[in-house]
């Protein structure tokens, strides 16, 4: 029978391994996992609505209305006679919505 040498297991140099923080982490990512937790710490408490027996999320209301804004900005360009005119009418009237949107979260529950 014949048997393959046994080798010692290699030594990596050092410049090969990465640097390992206080966790056991390699320092870059020990700092993104902080700077994660820094960032996520608002997601703590969203607000919400009360409506027909439940709560639902504040931002559902910040979209309807921006839903709202760009079917009623299509209205508009088709009412005025200016729909042949404006290109690109579905970037426009998303451009609106998502503009309205935001806005109504500001307005709303940002201040």
């Amino acid at each position: 029978m014949h048997q393959k040498p046994v080798l010692p297991p290699r030594r990596l140099a050092s410049s090969v391994c990465p640097p390992v923080g206080l966790t056991g982490l390699p320092w870059w990512r020990s700092g993104f996992l902080g700077i994660l937790f820094l960032l996520l710490g608002g997601c703590a408490a969203t607000p919400s609505i009360y409506f027909v027996g439940a709560f639902f999320p504040a931002w559902m209301v910040s979209a309807l209305i921006g839903i709202a804004l760009a079917i009623g900005a299509r209205a508009t360009l088709v009412l005025t006679g200016l729909a042949p005119e404006v290109p690109y009418q579905l970037f426009v009237s998303i451009g609106v919505g998502a503009i309205g949107g935001v806005l109504s979260w500001l307005f709303l529950f940002g201040w």
